[in-house]
């Protein structure tokens, strides 16, 4: 009895999630296409005609007329309120995505090798070494001021660089309690990463990472899209929500010439034409091999999830570092753009999974 009231349970919260996902993004996707132009009569009649078989196009048309507006227009593109609502929740755990998108217990599905150096991690309140052995305020504090600068970052319930700190002052024992309250109790402190300086020649000030996504699907795990991001003048952040830029990787490591932006202002992504490249033609990630090995050994390790988006860098001595992987609520929007429908030829194939 006790098992079958929550096993309705949560049916009733898988449901209420896909429903308010589905929500939000129709709302959003609404907003970004308002004054757009419209698609023609045949460009409408085709989005249809290929999507009515899953019964789930007629309020979702309006998000072509994006992709339309970037010259990414197909068939195939996946609308993000599906995205959210229908695609995510099929191939990712939703009901477990809370306790492995925990930054404090990466580098046990990582390892230490391929993870930032954590010196103190925090779970729930209770301060532990980088071998998890409890430690106090005090020792702590020890760790901390054994850095010229170390970052401080939330362990749960942040994304796009949110709560990130840079600790480079010595700080007290105390500094270290208000550190627990700010964090609730849960976050953890790592080095600074030294970069390979190719990476770093993208901002010199920001730790430049790889956006890598991954797909598991009936035992295989491919190569969906790449991108290296770079924080804008003197940002010490990465992502394009702080200013800055990125530029795609195909999927043999190469590094592409459009450089792209986010608009803040307008929620709205563009070529940035102004940046000048550091890199030279068929410039290659630096150990592609090796970090692609290592996503792919990793993703099997959290095969509860299909669809991974990886953050990787590289350091100073070729060896790729998983700083964070993203499990949900995502955006495709922005990889759609870059190389047109997310699962490529296997798309009519994912969707018949997904819907019929």
């Amino acid at each position: 009895m006790k098992d079958r009231l929550f096993e309705i349970v949560n049916r009733l919260y898988l449901w209420i999630y896909s429903f308010v996902n589905g929500t939000v993004y129709h709302i959003l996707s609404k907003k970004r296409t308002k004054y757009l132009p419209n698609l023609t009569r045949n460009e409408k009649e085709e989005i249809v005609r290929y999507w009515s078989k899953y019964k789930k196009i007629t309020g979702c048309v309006h998000e072509y007329k994006w992709f339309k507006s970037k010259g990414k227009l197909d068939k195939r593109l996946i609308p993000e309120e599906l995205w959210h609502a229908d695609i995510e929740p099929h191939f990712n755990n939703v009901l477990l995505e809370k306790a492995f998108q925990d930054k404090n217990y990466y580098e046990m599905i990582v390892g230490k090798n391929n993870s930032p150096e954590t010196i103190v991690h925090c779970i729930n309140g209770q301060l532990l070494d980088e071998n998890y052995l409890p430690i106090d305020c005090a020792r702590a504090s020890q760790l901390i001021n054994s850095e010229d600068e170390v970052i401080c970052k939330a362990s749960m319930g942040t994304s796009g660089g949110k709560g990130i700190k840079f600790i480079s002052e010595h700080t007290e024992a105390n500094d270290v309690a208000k550190i627990m309250e700010l964090y609730d109790g849960n976050f953890l402190i790592q080095k600074i990463i030294r970069q390979h300086p190719l990476i770093e020649s993208f901002n010199k000030t920001s730790v430049n990472t790889m956006r890598i996504i991954t797909f598991l699907y009936k035992g295989k795990v491919h190569y969906i899209y790449g991108e290296l991001r770079f924080g804008g003048a003197g940002s010490r952040l990465d992502n394009s929500a702080a200013g800055g830029d990125w530029v795609l990787i195909n999927k043999d490591g190469l590094i592409q010439n459009e450089f792209y932006k986010f608009d803040k202002t307008t929620t709205d992504m563009y070529v940035d034409k102004n940046y000048v490249s550091p890199v030279v033609e068929n410039t290659r990630i630096p150990n592609w091999k090796e970090v692609m090995r290592l996503l792919q050994q990793t993703h099997y390790k959290l095969a509860h999830f299909g669809i991974i988006y990886w953050d990787v860098s590289i350091s100073q001595n070729e060896n790729p570092i998983i700083l964070e992987y993203n499990l949900l609520d995502s955006d495709a929007y922005a990889y759609q753009y870059g190389v047109g429908p997310f699962f490529g030829n296997m798309t009519d194939q994912i969707l018949n999974e997904v819907y019929l």
